[in-house]
Order: C-alpha cells, then structure tokens, then sequence
C-alpha cells in the first residue's frame, strides 16, 4: 500500500489500522511523486493500493508500472489527476472523499474573501514592517458574491455568505431550485455574472469544457473593483492572463490558494501586491483529513475483502 504524504498526519491510528490488517505501507514523503522517480518505480510493481493527493498522474503509463494495482483512493474530492478511463481499462478501483473538506474549504473560501476584501494581509505585513497604515477595504454587506458551481461547497460558501448580507447569483451545471430559492440565488449565465458581480469565487470541477474558464475575455468584463478567489483548481483560469490584468491593475485583486502549475515557484507572483497566495490547503483543516483519512482506510478495506466500497467513481471496474 502507497500512501500520500497527508495520509496519516492526524496520528499513527489510520497506520495501525492498516498495518493490523496486513498491509505494508510505504511512506511516501520523501518522494517527488513523478512517474520518473526512481524510487516510485521500484515500488510500484509491488502496489495493490494507492492513496494519492494531488499527485502523481494515474493514466496508462503508471499503470503499466503497477500491474498489481487494483485500488485508488482519492485523499480528497478532485479527480483531474486520474484518468479513470485508464484505471477501468485497467480493473482499478477508485474512490473519492465528496464531501469530507466541504466545512474547511468552504470557510476558507470566506477567509479569502474576507482577507482580500479588508486588505488583511497586506496590513500585517506593513505592520511587521514597522508601518502602522490603515488600508481601506470593502464592505460585504450589499455587494454581489457570484459563484461558478453549485455543488456541496458552492452552496456553503452561500450559507456564510448569506450570513454577511451579501447578494447572491450563480451559474451551476445542475441548478439547485429548492436551495437557490431558499437563499435567493438568481440564476445567470457567466458572462453576466463576470459583468455584475463584486466577488467572484470558483467551486466547479476542472473539465475540457471549464478549463480557463476565466480567461482575457473573461476578465475583461469584470469590473475594475472585482475580486477573483480560486479554491477549486488551477486550470479553471487562465493563469497569464490573470498575471496581466493583475499586474495593469485592471481589477480588484485575486487570492488563489490552487494554480495550473504546482507547487507555485514562479518568483513574478511574489510582487504582485494585489494577489493572495496559499498553498493548496483550503481543504487542510484537522476535521477534513481526519474524515478523510477514516473514510479512505474503510473503502480500503472493503475493497480488500471483496465488498463494494463507498463513493466508487468507476463501478464499472468492479
């Protein structure tokens, strides 16, 4: 059994519980987790299981590394990194987590919003500094939180969003009727949600048809006071354009905690003053990974004793 570096950082239970169960786990936290890792290729042949993160990159060349692989479980919701045609192809399972880091993404989300809106960071940094200015920021109260993606963290970003007394529209693939009427969430088509809101946050799936969603047309409708957060996936902008409307000051300003490329080194992002940047770790609260964790180690399991485990994405490999 393969493991990401996030597996088991609540604690050494989730280790014993595999190890109690026969399980050899190779800890993977001194790897780079490309499939030209040395290391990663020696152990692969060996793999009856894989709990991945973000990487590697599943598609048929790791597969032809891993002919004893049969199960995949996703730490996390994403699965962009996994070509679950080639995994089917191939008889292996995989899982995801949906729904266990809806809480931590979501109030991050708002974190991000929040920071960006009433310059927080920047204020902390004067003051570490030696300054003492007081940055002007924008209220919430009024202003209009656009959201591209409905699903179980759109809609709670909504939740506390409504709390603040923001306006709410969204466009969504499948519209939630009963919630959006709930909390008055008017239904619009991206352009007019580019044109009209003050906030826009992105909590869709990366797919051929939503990568650089947000493009130089996009951006170019938003307004010049516009704030873009991006705690969904990288690929969903189009990361040199967003650069140059940045850096001409052409909107409000961005936090991005996700990025097409990562990790996020390169050093011309560092000057933008206008930018929050986090390091992929909305979903990184104690309760989600633990959720995570317990979820992941149950499917595992399962699966190794012949049952069918939970949020299976690909059931036709079973």
């Amino acid at each position: 059994m393969m493991a990401s570096p996030a597996f088991g950082r609540q604690g050494e239970e989730f280790l014993e519980t595999l190890a109690s169960n026969g399980f050899n786990l190779v800890d993977l936290r001194e790897y780079d987790l490309s499939i030209d890792d040395p290391r990663l290729q020696k152990a692969l042949p060996h793999a009856w299981g894989f709990i991945p993160g973000n990487l590697p990159v599943f598609g048929d060349e790791f597969f032809k590394l891993a002919p004893e692989l049969r199960f995949i479980s996703k730490l996390g919701v994403g699965l962009d990194n996994i070509d679950l045609k080639a995994a089917t192809k191939n008889k292996v399972l995989v899982c995801n987590n949906p729904g266990a880091n809806t809480t931590a993404v979501a109030d991050f989300t708002l974190g991000l919003i929040l920071s960006l809106a009433r310059r927080i960071p920047a204020a902390d940094q004067s003051l570490r500094q030696g300054g003492w200015q007081k940055y002007l920021g924008m209220e919430l109260s009024g202003k209009t939180l656009g959201l591209i993606g409905l699903g179980p963290i759109g809609r709670a970003v909504a939740q506390r969003a409504a709390g603040f007394g923001l306006k709410l529209m969204g466009h969504t693939l499948h519209w939630p009727e009963e919630f959006a009427a709930q909390y008055d969430i008017a239904r619009v088509q991206p352009k007019t949600l580019f044109r009209e809101a003050d906030i826009i946050s992105l909590h869709c799936a990366l797919t051929p048809q939503t990568s650089h969603l947000i493009d130089q047309e996009a951006l170019s409708l938003m307004k010049p006071s516009a704030l873009l957060i991006n705690t969904a996936r990288g690929g969903l902008i189009d990361s040199q354009a967003l650069f140059k409307t940045l850096e001409q000051n052409s909107m409000g300003g961005a936090a991005l905690d996700v990025y097409e490329v990562e990790p996020l080194k390169d050093p011309s992002w560092f000057e933008l003053e206008n930018v929050i940047l986090t390091p992929h770790m909305a979903w990184a609260s104690h309760e989600a990974l633990y959720r995570m964790c317990r979820e992941t180690v149950d499917n595992l399991l399962k699966a190794a004793q012949g049952i069918k485990p939970k949020n299976l994405v690909n059931p036709e490999a079973w």
